[in-house]
């Protein structure tokens, strides 16, 4: 199926830069873009709805393309699925990540932890038949986090669901270990409705799962809160050479 992958890094303030690539099934093609321009949220929005919407047209089962962000370590919690495009005069909003299932995939975590891509590609390999964990106690350590990941490699997901500092180390290392798919709230402080909710779909439809959730939140932010962040990281399908201090060229 398709998808569209962006390489996002923040330029300064509230400004960011941009590499958009589609793959279509047979790899990444760059979309050619002025690798200086930077983007607000709502520009960026703009460009990437404008991107998908092709893709979206050529896709011949008619399936949403799956949006893949590719960021930095900094960059896992930017609200890059609440970005929203205005068209000018038009009556219909455009917000990225309730028209498709955006996902992030952090690859400096994996390239600079080799050791552990053996096990990546073997979690997600047993993406439909492993076993998943959940992280919620506000005290437990990288080492714990650790530990846990070594005894149980079976894991193919996780649901991260504690307050904001604890959470970014058990997300990274979650990460950097090789387990593919990582479920958390940036806005939450533990006990989040957004993660219990999401816990209950079934791991290959999880970007799907997320989207909806985040277009019933558009809708009814208090029956559906939070802000739910899918960490997405297939095996079977190729990522561009990133130099992750700023967008390059694929190689």
């Amino acid at each position: 199926s398709a998808r569209l992958l962006a390489h996002v890094v923040r330029a300064n303030g509230d400004r960011f830069r941009l590499r958009v690539w589609c793959d279509e099934g047979a790899g990444p093609r760059q979309v050619p873009s002025d690798g200086a321009a930077t983007y607000s949220g709502t520009e960026a929005a703009g460009e990437l709805l404008r991107v998908l919407e092709s893709l979206h047209r050529d896709e011949h089962e008619g399936r949403r393309p799956l949006v893949e962000v590719l960021v930095d370590r900094a960059g896992l919690d930017l609200p890059i699925d609440e970005w929203e495009w205005f068209e000018p005069d038009g009556v219909v909003p455009g917000v990225l990540g309730a028209e498709y299932p955006v996902v992030v995939n952090c690859p400096e975590l994996l390239r600079r932890n080799k050791r552990f891509l053996l096990d990546w590609r073997r979690r997600w390999r047993q993406l439909d038949t492993g076993t998943a964990l959940r992280f919620d106690d506000a005290a437990a350590r990288p080492r714990e986090v650790y530990a846990t990941l070594m005894d149980r490699l079976d894991a193919v997901r996780v649901s991260v669901d504690v307050p904001a500092r604890p959470r970014d180390e058990i997300v990274q290392v979650c990460l950097a270990m090789g387990v593919p798919v990582v479920v958390w709230d940036r806005s939450g402080s533990g006990g989040s409705a957004a993660v219990e909710h999401i816990s209950r779909v079934e791991t290959r439809r999880l970007p799907e799962g997320v989207r909806s959730y985040r277009a019933k939140s558009v809708h009814g932010p208090e029956q559906f809160p939070g802000r739910p962040v899918l960490a997405w990281a297939d095996a079977d399908r190729t990522v561009p050479q990133l130099q992750l201090s700023e967008p390059q060229e694929t190689r």
